[in-house]
């Protein structure tokens, strides 16, 4: 503590001589501090520290600066130079990393500095990276898979996550002693997402005790510390302001607060709104070292991770070749002969569908995932743990057209990065006459297992794209073509054992999940489309569970489903804790229609020590389908034990039928004259100018736009109220205590 204060005071004495301080009459005195520095209590220093090197975060693109009349210093500055700040911090992110064992998921800050060009820290690429004979390669993630990064420019309050694949490590500098830089390359463009912003390089240094600020992702500071108690959250993106220091054994200095750690943060000058450097150490408190942009300039005129790439066979040609822009086409003739499948041999696994082969897509899921292997379009149920057990079938018939190219939102290159992992529980019979891979008829048994589903590059937001089919009377006239770029496509579908499902997600180092509960007239594939679509759009890095029960998909069987649902209550709950069981610490629940009926009633049926140990984080009821004054009489239960959110619609004509075919009774999730059902603790949202034409009766509004699927990932971060997550949530009254909230375009 003693050589913190010394630090502390040598740092007084530098804004003295830089009359910090002096000119904002709402920070502390700094003589007043130095006087009365011996006497101070770690309290009082702690308190002093944050008054006079604060940090300020980025929220939803934006730096957000105090409200109110005491001013932290710097505010003027900063209030004068926003454009200039969110500018540059559009192109600052973070590497984000989900296969590698014990290790952080978020490792260090990065920006572009050219295209498809990342720089960041040389001790930060080590984490993923290793230099073999002059040779840089990514290391291996879970089981030999190949690693899963992505560059996350969005890590801000109030935003959900907006990645750029990583694909490689071009180069990082051989000698540590002469720079702490490293370079990564990154894909053009994310899904759904326009090209990253290049961080514009100074072409000029500045002298010291000019103000700057760094833009990066801190840590929170080591436990023990005098700062361990600094304000969180950590990790995410955040202003901090400060001045250019002398330079120090050749290399740059500043004062900004880097709090437990800034790896790879842009130092920037707000008068000139370009990048001063890159930041790699603070050994001091005080002190942060940052590599010039001359360096980083030099680096890239030099590229020296061309002259470290092996030469493959035929370069030499190819490079020839693109020189002149010749492109020869050479025609090929295949013949393709499609094998019965076969079982595999006794005690040996189906290299194609094993555990660790899933685990990649399932337990480690990123939408820019790349998989290699062998596929089955619309794959059938295989059981690998019962050799020759195959059921199987065709594809499935298609609910969603398909949108012109140019009206895609994200529409991208055809590659491997496009599946998602979903692990399943289901209570339904499996399908013996090989149409489906699960019927709707009622099992006494849970069956435990994961799948596999392709995303196609023409997909939009919110959208489940199948092969359009026209029928009369139930006879097929006309069914599209099925389409991987157009259409989504369930790969495989693989059966487990309990402890073989409960191991693959324990494995995974994950400790979080979401889990999807369907609605009524719903089948067991198109569950999986959804929670496939819902996971994808929203980038989600948990651990994706769908849980299906005995639905029969009709809407003539509404009866039958209502009775389905009550009867699964139990194995909804049984599944909660196998998660838990296999190293889930957090589960976010998704409830759509009748499946808020079977989740509130199984939590009914809970005393509230039991709730509390299924841990669940955030429930999410969307247009839940159940009578209202029930509703009102068990959700009580539900919101004194976790977050929830109710999204209600007037326009669902899904809950409209529901209603007439319940007697009249009003449903929990429609939107009366005068407003949808409050519950105390559950946030109450109108949605109807939504609309609801997805999914032809209009019952999946919750999935069907880009704003509402954000508000869900905002949800599961924790932010609420309603308001304070997105622009389009207004209150009801609107007040400082609104009731609760409309969704308005």
């Amino acid at each position: 503590m003693e050589a913190y204060k010394e630090a502390l005071r040598t740092w007084l004495d530098q804004q003295k001589e830089a009359s910090l301080g002096a000119s904002d009459p709402n920070s502390l005195q700094i003589d007043d501090a130095m006087a009365s520095l011996p006497e101070m209590s770690d309290e009082q220093i702690y308190r002093l520290v944050r008054q006079l090197r604060p940090t300020f975060p980025i929220q939803s693109g934006y730096l957000s600066l105090p409200d109110g009349d005491l001013r932290p210093p710097f505010f003027d500055l900063l209030e004068s130079n926003r454009t200039e700040i969110d500018q540059i911090s559009r192109s600052v992110g973070c590497i984000e990393v989900s296969n590698l064992p014990n290790s952080a998921s978020i490792i260090g800050t990065a920006w572009p500095v050219a295209e498809d060009i990342l720089v960041t820290n040389r001790h930060v690429a080590e984490m993923v990276g290793s230099c073999d004979g002059g040779e840089f390669r990514l290391k291996s993630g879970f089981f030999g898979e190949p690693l899963k990064l992505d560059f996350n420019v969005k890590r801000e309050l109030g935003s959900l996550r907006v990645t750029y694949r990583i694909t490689d490590l071009l180069w990082f500098e051989p000698d540590a002693t002469r720079a702490d830089i490293a370079f990564f390359k990154i894909e053009s463009e994310a899904f759904a997402y326009p090209k990253y912003e290049l961080a514009p390089l100074a072409s000029v240094d500045l002298a010291p005790g000019e103000t700057i600020v760094t833009i990066g992702h801190p840590r929170q500071p080591a436990s023990g510390s005098i700062l361990d108690d600094l304000e969180g959250p950590f990790d995410i993106k955040r202003v901090s302001p400060g001045r250019l220091l002398a330079d120090d054994h050749g290399w740059a200095t500043h004062d900004c607060n880097s709090m437990g750690g800034n790896s790879g943060a842009a130092v920037v000058d707000l008068r000139q709104g370009c990048v001063l450097g890159l930041q790699f150490a603070s050994p001091d408190p005080f002190k942060s070292y940052f590599i010039k942009a001359s360096a980083i300039r030099h680096y890239l005129a030099e590229r020296p991770w061309l002259k470290s790439r092996p030469s493959s066979p035929g370069g030499e040609e190819r490079k020839a070749s693109e020189a002149l822009g010749l492109s020869i086409p050479i025609q090929l003739k295949m013949s393709v002969q499609i094998e019965p499948h076969e079982a595999p041999a006794a005690g040996r696994t189906d290299l194609a569908f094993s555990a660790p082969s899933m685990l990649s897509v399932i337990a480690n899921y990123s939408p820019s995932d790349a998989l290699h292997g062998r596929l089955m379009p619309q794959g059938p149920l295989r059981n690998p743990t019962a050799p020759g057990a195959v059921v199987g079938g065709p594809g499935p018939e298609g609910f969603s057209s398909p949108a012109p190219l140019e009206e895609v939102e994200g529409a991208r290159e055809s590659g491997d990065g496009r599946r998602v992992g979903i692990f399943y529980a289901t209570s339904r019979e499996r399908d013996a006459s090989e149409v489906s891979y699960f019927t709707g008829e009622r099992s006494k048994n849970i069956t435990f297992g994961t799948a596999k589903v392709r995303i196609p590059e023409r997909h939009r937001i919110g959208r489940v794209e199948l092969p359009r089919t026209f029928s009369v009377l139930s006879i097929p006239l006309f069914e599209q073509s099925l389409d991987p770029s157009r259409h989504f496509i369930i790969e495989a579908v693989d059966v487990l054992s309990e402890e073989e499902w409960k191991s693959l997600i324990a494995n995974s180092s994950l400790s979080e999940a979401f889990v999807f509960v369907h609605g009524f007239n719903v089948a067991f594939r198109d569950a999986l489309y959804r929670v496939a679509q819902i996971t994808w759009d929203l980038q989600y890095k948990g651990v994706p569970v769908l849980f299906s029960w005995p639905s029969r998909g009709q809407i003539l069987d509404y009866g039958y489903d209502r009775e389905s649902a009550l009867g699964a209550r139990g194995a909804f709950i049984s599944v909660l804790k196998t998660l838990r069981s296999s190293g889930i610490n957090r589960i976010h629940l998704l409830a759509h229609s009748m499946g808020n009926f079977l989740a509130l009633d199984a939590f009914n049926g809970c005393t509230k020590t039991q709730l509390k140990k299924l841990a669940i984080g955030e429930m999410m009821m969307a247009a839940p389908d159940l009578d209202s004054h029930h509703y009102l009489s068990i959700a009580p239960k539900t919101a004194d034990a976790f977050g929830a959110t109710m999204y209600a619609s007037a326009a669902d004509r899904a809950l409209l039928i529901a209603k007439r075919i319940a007697g009249g009774i009003p449903r929990a999730g429609d939107v009366p004259a005068s407003g949808p059902l409050l519950v105390d603790g559950i946030d109450s949202i109108d949605v109807t100018a939504i609309g609801g034409e997805i999914l032809g009766l209009g019952h999946s509004v919750f999935a069907s736009r880009r704003s509402i699927l954000n508000d869900i990932g905002l949800v599961m971060l924790g932010i609420r109220p309603p308001h304070q997550r997105l622009r389009e949530m207004r209150g009801v009254p609107e007040t400082s205590l609104p009731k609760w909230w409309r969704y308005v375009l």
